[in-house]
């Protein structure tokens, strides 16, 4: 009888215990899905800063160190980038079936110097090369735009429409995308990229 009611309770504590922590992980499991949904809900503030919190969704590219944050507010994404260094950056995209390396990709290329903050409304006219979609009949659509560079790196914020309508821009839409990220250390829109990578993404979900 002793060793009984010895036991009872240890096994009551055990199970409690096992209680306590699935409440726990489904409670941060909500606040995680609450804090993203709000995050999503909130337009980022396009000031040349990455605040904590202030986009819905990120991805570090480990090839090239570029940042990529970003949070889809309506028919618009607001996008951030990250680099290292200082210099050019870039970040295009299109589907898997379209983009050809850089041929067909739709492209955002930006840089700061000291007379400002430069963004290229841009897409991959060959293998290797593109062209500022306004010298090929398209638009700049880019709506509002912002950098800085924060002692040894650049940011760069932008946001446009998900889907321009534009000819020389690819829809972002739900399902996977070719994303590519480059950058260089010359402040210009010409300069070999010193550094690139192809990684596949779901803007609406993260990293498939």
């Amino acid at each position: 009888m002793e060793r009984n009611s010895f036991v009872l309770p240890v096994v009551a504590l055990v199970i409690a215990g096992m209680m306590g922590l699935a409440l726990f992980a489904d409670f941060y499991r909500h606040w995680a899905a609450e804090q993203e949904r709000r995050a999503a809900l909130r337009p980022a503030t396009l000031d040349g800063r990455v605040e904590p919190d202030e986009y819905a969704r990120s991805y570090l590219d480990a090839a090239t160190g570029i940042a990529l944050h970003w949070s889809i507010i309506g028919e618009e994404i607001f996008i951030a980038l990250q680099c290292p260094g200082h210099g050019w950056v870039a970040v295009g995209w299109g589907e898997p079936d379209q983009v050809q390396m850089m041929k067909d990709a739709d492209f955002v290329l930006a840089y700061v110097d000291q007379t400002g903050v430069h963004v290229e409304d841009s897409f991959g006219i060959d293998f290797v090369a593109h062209a500022p979609d306004t010298e090929l009949g398209g638009h700049n659509d880019i709506l509002e735009h912002a950098g800085s560079e924060q002692g040894g790196s650049t940011v760069i914020e932008f946001r446009r429409r998900l889907d321009t309508g534009d000819t020389y821009d690819r829809a972002i839409r739900p399902g996977s995308l070719t994303v590519l990220f480059a950058h260089a250390h010359e402040d210009d829109f010409v300069s070999y990229h010193a550094s690139r990578s192809t990684a596949t993404l779901d803007f609406f979900g993260g990293q498939p």
